[in-house]
């Protein structure tokens, strides 16, 4: 049985705010040899996918570690830190300074789509990736099920080369616990259980679907991606505003947590 008490926001030993504070920590030792895209760094995301890892891995020695869509995000230095053989990949390199830090520290970077990922079969013991799954199609703006099995083909792509027993762990960019989302920025609950049905033969879904940040709104605006500079998908200031007047903040969310663990 996979462990989930992090799904239900216990961390009574601490070792998720520990993890946070360590993945921070890397992060700044990267960035004073490479630079580093603070917009884009998800801090309590990946120390969820980092706690998740620690309960149900224990040793990290000689565990493979895959990331999807590793960005010039340095999470996987967490990884490599605790004995795991760990491997970075992403649709494009996001520059070769931050290629040669990762390759540097004996992690490779592959490029690589999430649908066609150059891996054997059970190669790895965990996967994650960090706000990733909501740039794999817009079709839900439109019609959410091309969308959801689009999702659910890239998840078990991953399933793929993860061995039996293996974890995904994956968090979403923005959840609604509701069914008001229209954009493709946005999962609802509905979403992703209708995604987790897609794969629900070669893998099983753990945990709720719920994980909260603190002040997630506030979050949204320092730390999410949606407010990159530059970034043609994020959501417009006025439509989040609108978005949070609707809808009462118990119901939105910075992110959902998606775990499916290979049969």
């Amino acid at each position: 049985m996979i462990h989930n008490r992090v799904f239900k926001g216990e961390d009574e030993t601490g070792e998720l705010r520990q993890s946070y504070t360590e993945i921070k920590q890397v992060c700044e030792e990267v960035e004073r040899i490479a630079y580093v895209d603070k917009h884009r760094m998800r801090f309590w995301e990946w120390a969820m996918a980092a706690e998740i890892a620690r309960l149900n891995l224990g040793d990290f020695s000689d565990k493979r570690v895959l990331e999807i869509g590793t960005g010039r995000g340095p999470s996987l230095l967490w990884y490599k830190g605790k004995g795991a053989d760990c491997y970075a990949s992403d649709m494009e390199i996001r520059g070769d300074d931050f290629v040669d830090v990762m390759k540097a520290y004996g992690i490779s970077y592959t490029v690589a789509d999430i649908h066609s990922l150059p891996f054997e079969d059970g190669y790895f013991d965990y996967a994650y990736s960090i706000c990733v799954l909501e740039h794999i199609s817009n079709l839900c703006v439109s019609n959410r099920e091309p969308f959801q099995k689009k999702v659910a083909d890239g998840i078990c792509e991953v399933l793929r080369v993860l061995k039996s027993g293996g974890i995904f762990t994956s968090t979403v960019d923005f959840y609604l616990v509701g069914d008001a989302a229209d954009s493709w920025r946005a999962f609802t609950a509905g979403d992703l259980r209708r995604i987790a049905s897609f794969v629900g033969d070669v893998a099983e879904h753990y945990g709720g679907m719920l994980y909260e940040v603190p002040d997630h709104f506030e979050y949204l605006k320092r730390e999410s991606t949606i407010w990159s500079p530059g970034d043609p998908r994020k959501l417009a200031l006025n439509v989040l505003l609108d978005m949070r007047m609707r809808i009462d903040s118990n119901y939105a969310r910075t992110c959902a947590s998606f775990v499916m663990r290979k049969k």
